[in-house]
């Protein structure tokens, strides 16, 4: 196993197709990174060389209700356009098929949202004020968020280059917010590069696990100035 470094039988290993390479792991380190996985959005969806595991290889190794809170975090990870609940004590995740026309209602409380303003449904052609929205949008101007010119979400950046690629799949520079590679902005910030190679070389499932830190820091650094879509981000509802 590439992540504990044990041999295991055969039928307790899956070899996972990564092109260069094929890597082995142990059921016991794929349950553990696919569990991490559902609380680390970093970690999702669980990867191997920067390619997402296919589900349907090793879907077996898990319950019935572990595959189904998986794919329902998927759906909302992978969402363009996320809708929650507006009901404070709810929140819940809204899938698109629980919507109709300008309302959605939650599968859970029952609350009505109305999928403009994503606040609570009313009868009024043009959508209130919502003063939670207003809140997170002076902590946005504050912390020096940006908002993705493709679906308008509020992104925060920590470390790694400039390049965002959102989850609506709108790529942009987050220096300038236009279209990625039409500007003439740094594609990095050293300190904040660094730190996103030590992020990344901590990682399960990035190395072979007898490589030394110092040696992942190096790798991980030369592969990001290497491959500028290394985005980090952070979207705020």
């Amino acid at each position: 196993c590439v992540v504990c470094q044990n041999r295991k039988p055969s039928d307790e290993i899956v070899v996972l197709d990564c092109g260069k390479d094929d890597h082995a792991y142990c059921h016991d380190c794929l349950r553990d990174l696919f569990e991490s996985s559902m609380t680390d959005a970093e970690l999702f969806p669980p990867r191997c060389c920067r390619k997402a595991i296919p589900t349907q290889k090793i879907g077996h190794l898990f319950t019935s209700d572990f595959r189904q809170r998986f794919m329902a975090r998927k759906a909302k990870l992978t969402s363009s356009n996320p809708l929650y609940c507006s009901s404070k004590v709810c929140s819940k995740f809204i899938g698109l098929e629980k919507v109709s026309n300008k309302n959605a209602t939650c599968p859970d409380c029952k609350s009505i949202t109305c999928t403009l303003c994503k606040g609570t449904a009313h009868s009024s052609l043009s959508c209130p004020i919502d003063p939670d929205t207003q809140q997170v949008e002076e902590l946005g101007k504050q912390e020096g968020w940006k908002t993705c010119p493709g679906c308008s979400n509020l992104i925060g950046h920590r470390f790694g280059c400039w390049h965002m690629t959102c989850r609506c799949g709108h790529q942009f520079c987050y220096l300038c917010t236009k279209k990625w590679k039409s500007c003439t902005c740094a594609h990095f910030d050293g300190p904040r590069l660094l730190e996103r190679a030590e992020f990344q070389a901590r990682r399960p499932g990035q190395f072979r696990a007898d490589r030394t830190e110092e040696y992942r820091i190096r790798a991980e650094r030369r592969r990001l100035e290497e491959n500028i879509a290394c985005g980090y981000s952070m979207w705020h509802k």
